[in-house]
């Protein structure tokens, strides 16, 4: 329903389109074949022109399942645009401070895997729509065929779906914890681009981050996804065999119960057989369903934290800004929380900046020289830092 919404949200006038074209695909599907088992129950009787009806319904069917394919996806790529521009938009309008308590390795996660996850999803979501309504327009069918055996039917196909539902829920699950050790990834790998001289040079400090750090981290990821494939193939095969089922249950077991007819009974193992093909589509892109999901939510979450925060972009506020007075630095401080040495701070000190002061920082790897220069975009909460602007 989260992927589906995305959609709605982005032109809910295109997906309405989309599903009246999916629904007549769905409908002219059905008709064939209830064309194909009228034939076979009927042989040599058959209407004059029949095979051209036959063929403008194919023809029909083929259009309208295409036109709402291509809507889907013209839509999903256009979704996918907006939302990589919007956060975009949050990351340059949160403040840095925010930014900075999020990581840049969450950021970047959302940025590219996060976004190409759910551009695998959009691809393959129209094709998932259209064999839905494929799917309810054949069940349709059945209960026009026989209430009763499509009741008992549909018991059967209950029964099986909650497995299914089940075990979906639990690959869900999988794949959540799995992209929450994707965000810790990145960081260990932004870890090694950014400290990776000191990581040279500190041969016990390497050591210790590649063997307790980054192989604990992913070790764990492998084993989600191990276990997330895992239970999809499980649900795969399971949805295959479901249809053996519900086929043997028809022929062996049905006739048992109550009197059926043999046009019936051929008809509805015709049409089950029929949608054997479009239900095991839908089943074996749901991991990529699944995994768009999370990362939608991982999308929806980090973009509803920095819109909260965002700061104000007016014109005025783009262009640059000259100082009249001097600047003055009151005892600040600045403290880093850090998860693996708990926090430290920076501080206290006191300076002034004059206009047109031309003045060099300068100091080892972690003094605070960057701190510094960002302490009028970050913010701090002590003491005073004072900045008289004139904006031109």
């Amino acid at each position: 329903m989260r992927l589906i919404s995305f959609l709605l949200r982005s032109s809910w006038i295109t997906v309405a389109i989309a599903s009246l074209a999916g629904a007549l695909s769905g409908a002219g599907s059905v008709l064939l074949i209830a064309s194909i088992n009228a034939a076979i129950s009927t042989p040599g009787q058959q209407p004059s022109g029949v095979l051209v009806r036959f063929m403008g319904l194919a023809l029909i069917t083929l259009l309208a399942g295409s036109s709402s394919q291509i809507l889907l996806a013209r839509l999903s790529q256009q979704a996918i645009y907006k939302m990589r521009l919007q956060l975009s938009h949050w990351i340059l309008s949160c403040p840095l401070r925010r930014l900075e308590e999020l990581g840049a390795s969450r950021l970047l996660a959302s940025l590219t895997d996060d976004i190409d996850a759910i551009s695998a999803t959009v691809f393959n979501l129209p094709l998932v729509l259209v064999n839905a309504a494929l799917v309810i327009g054949c069940l349709g069918y059945l209960a026009w065929l026989s209430v009763g055996v499509f009741l008992i039917t549909l018991v059967v196909i209950g029964f099986a779906l909650v497995v299914i539902q089940v075990m979906l829920n639990h690959m869900y699950a999988l794949l959540k914890m799995a992209r929450n050790q994707k965000d810790a990834l990145f960081k260990h790998f932004r870890s090694i681009t950014d400290g990776v001289k000191e990581l040279k040079l500190n041969s016990s400090r390497r050591y210790a981050f590649l063997d307790e750090e980054l192989e604990v981290t992913a070790a764990t990821f492998r084993d989600y996804e191990v276990q997330a494939e895992t239970v999809a193939a499980l649900t795969l095969n399971f949805s295959s065999l479901l249809f053996f089922g519900i086929l043997g249950f028809l022929v062996f077991g049905l006739p048992q119960l109550t009197e059926i007819t043999t046009p019936v009974l051929s008809a509805y193992a015709l049409t089950i057989t029929y949608l054997a093909r479009p239900i095991e589509s839908m089943m074996s892109v749901l991991p990529v369903l699944s995994r768009g999901s999370v990362a939608l939510k991982k999308i929806d979450e980090l973009g509803l934290s920095l819109s909260r925060q965002a700061e104000t972009t007016s014109a005025m506020a783009r262009s640059p800004r000259s100082l009249s007075q001097q600047i003055e630095l009151d005892q600040i401080t600045h403290t880093y929380h850090t998860d693996r040495d708990g926090q430290f701070t920076l501080g206290p000190i006191s300076l002034s900046f004059k206009p047109g002061e031309l003045v060099f920082i300068v100091g080892g790897n972690g003094s605070g020289k960057s701190t510094l220069a960002k302490l009028d975009l970050i913010g701090n909460k002590s003491r005073t830092l004072l900045i008289e602007p004139k904006w031109r």
